[in-house]
């Protein structure tokens, strides 16, 4: 039985892949047979497509998809979000590649309230590329909401003032 509830036909996404590490997981743990990546750095697709010859791995960047629309199942975004140029072109492009229904998941750091996000912009991101803002949980529905989305799921890590590790788990609208 999947964990995922994919069937073979599925398709998915995982936008800013990396190496393909989370794909890895669909594969092992879905039916699904359908799974791309795709991300900004060439030398990670280079390594996902290495690593994992079941997927289809492209360099691009995540406000310009280049797929059809309402092909994906699931769409996941790891660690990303905060790095996006345009998280409401994200959302949108996201949105057009999306079934009806379809989720869009996103796991990142989401800072609890505005002063923590003031705080954690201003530290910023210590990785080497790209850093833009930190979005709070509200930032994020509001995005969603006038994108085609709604939360259906709202997993905090660890309950602190502090940012923590949030698996958000939005849906797309069947009218959008």
């Amino acid at each position: 039985m999947s964990h995922f509830n994919l069937t073979s036909a599925s398709s998915v996404l995982d936008i800013s892949c990396g190496n393909g590490g989370v794909l890895s997981l669909y594969k092992q743990y879905s039916e699904a047979k359908n799974l791309y990546g795709i991300d900004m750095r060439e030398e990670c697709i280079i390594k996902a497509k290495e690593k994992y010859s079941w997927g289809t791995f492209s360099c691009v960047e995540a406000e310009e998809l280049p797929f059809r629309n309402a092909f994906f199942t699931i769409v996941v975004s790891c660690a990303a979000v905060h790095h996006y140029k345009n998280v409401k072109k994200v959302f949108e492009e996201v949105s057009r590649v999306l079934l009806p229904l379809g989720d869009f998941y996103i796991v990142d750091i989401i800072p609890n309230f505005r002063w923590s996000q003031i705080l954690h912009n201003l530290h910023g991101c210590g990785e080497p590329y790209h850093f833009e803002k930190y979005y709070t949980l509200k930032d994020l529905e509001y995005i969603a909401k006038h994108t085609g989305f709604y939360l259906v799921k709202n997993i905090l890590s660890q309950p602190v003032s502090f940012p923590g590790v949030r698996v958000l788990v939005f849906r797309k609208t069947d009218d959008y």
